[in-house]
This record gives C-alpha cells, sequence and structure tokens, in this order.
C-alpha cells in the first residue's frame, strides 16, 4: 500500500468517525433522576414513554447542549417521532424558554427548536396517578446544533491578526523603499556635480600648465 493509498483510508476512517451519531436512549418508566442530559452535535437523546408507572418524582430530564470544552454553544431541537394518546390520559410539557403544555387534543409539533444556548426540560404528569398502565405513548428525539464555535472565532481572531501584521510589515517596506529611490536621483546629482568639479580642476590645471610652457618658449634669451 502506497503512502497516498495509507492517508485516503486514514482520512476516509476520520470522517466516516466524525459523521458518527451517539443516540443514547432514555425510558420514562426506567429513568430514576440520574441528573442532566449533556449534548453536542455528535449525540442524540431518544426520549420514550409507553404506558407505564410514572415515577412522581423523577416525571422530568433536563437536556443541556454542551461539548467538554464549552467552547461551542448550541440549539436543541426537539422531533417528534411518535405521540399517541387516545384517551387523553397524560399532559406533556415541553420547557425551555417558555413552557409550552401538549395534551391529546393539542399534540407536540412535529420539530421544534428552542432558543439559542437554553436547556430543555421534558416532563410528563398522569391525570390520574392511580392507574398502573395506559394506553399513551410517545417517542422524541433531541439534537444539538452549533450556533457558536469560540475556538472558530479565536482562530478567526488570530488569523486577522496575523493578516494585518504582515499587511503593516510590506507598508513598511514599501515606504522605506520609497524614501531610498527618491534619495537615489539627489545621491547621483551630487556625485556628477563632484565629477564636473574635479574635471573643471583638471581643465584648468591642464591650460595653465601649457600656458606657462608656452611663455617659457616666447622668452627672450638672456644677454652676456
Amino acid at each position: 500500500m502506497t503512502g497516498d493509498q495509507l492517508f485516503c483510508l486514514i482520512s476516509l476512517c476520520v470522517i466516516q468517525f466524525s459523521d458518527e451519531i451517539n443516540v443514547l436512549k432514555y425510558s420514562l418508566e426506567e429513568y430514576r433522576c440520574e441528573g442532566n442530559i449533556r449534548i453536542n452535535e455528535d449525540m442524540e437523546v431518544l426520549f420514550s414513554y409507553n404506558g407505564g408507572q410514572i415515577d412522581s418524582l423523577c416525571h422530568a430530564m433536563t437536556i443541556i447542549g454542551r461539548d467538554a470544552q464549552n467552547m461551542k454553544q448550541y440549539q436543541l431541537c426537539l422531533k417528534t417521532l411518535r405521540y399517541s394518546d387516545p384517551d387523553c390520559e397524560i399532559l406533556t410539557g415541553l420547557v425551555s424558554a417558555n413552557s409550552q403544555e401538549y395534551n391529546c387534543t393539542h399534540v407536540p409539533p412535529t420539530k421544534i427548536c428552542f432558543p439559542q444556548n437554553r436547556n430543555l426540560r421534558v416532563l410528563i404528569e398522569a391525570i390520574d396517578l392511580e392507574k398502573q398502565s395506559r394506553n399513551t405513548s410517545f417517542l422524541f428525539k433531541v439534537s444539538a446544533f452549533v450556533t457558536r464555535n469560540r475556538m472558530t472565532l479565536i482562530i478567526n481572531i488570530s488569523a486577522g491578526s496575523a493578516a494585518g501584521l504582515v499587511l503593516f510589515i510590506i507598508v513598511v517596506m514599501v515606504i522605506r523603499i520609497c524614501k531610498r529611490r527618491l534619495k537615489q536621483p539627489e545621491t547621483q546629482k551630487t556625485d556628477e556635480t563632484g565629477k564636473f568639479v574635479i574635471y573643471m580642476n583638471e581643465t584648468f590645471r591642464k591650460k595653465g600648465n601649457s600656458l606657462s610652457n608656452h611663455c617659457a618658449s616666447k622668452s627672450l634669451p638672456l644677454k652676456n
């Protein structure tokens, strides 16, 4: 197996693992106040009731959208997969930002989403507490959707700061290059002026020597 094939295999396994949803199943007849249920985008909760006896102390569940590092914020959504109460024997409550109560004539919606970063409390109340069994059943599925990722925000801020620093360095370099180019004509002009002065001095020196030689050749010889 080549390196590219191994890389593709590992990538495929990672993708499949990341897409896998962990399903938590809770039955109201068996629930014994285990505490709040925490879920993230990789988890779902199936919450069911099948007409059995309801514990008067543990007749509600609280679901919280939260990851292990508390870096994300979630919105909880509930789907009604099944709801049957032909004899009107229970009241079902969904409590989040607001409290909604449902019964046999006002059944829960097919799907409902609650405000961001708010918990969901699902509770059930029997009309007749003495009854041991009821012709009632429901099945809810609760999912969590990421609405804000603080890690992504931190990465974006860091990337923006790095980009700003690079831009600042580029601007400084451009300014220095421009200043250097502006100084070059002045330097060149100074060099040319100096060369001209040297040239003129050399010219005058040569002409002076030539004139002296000419005057010497024209001078009269001395008498004895």
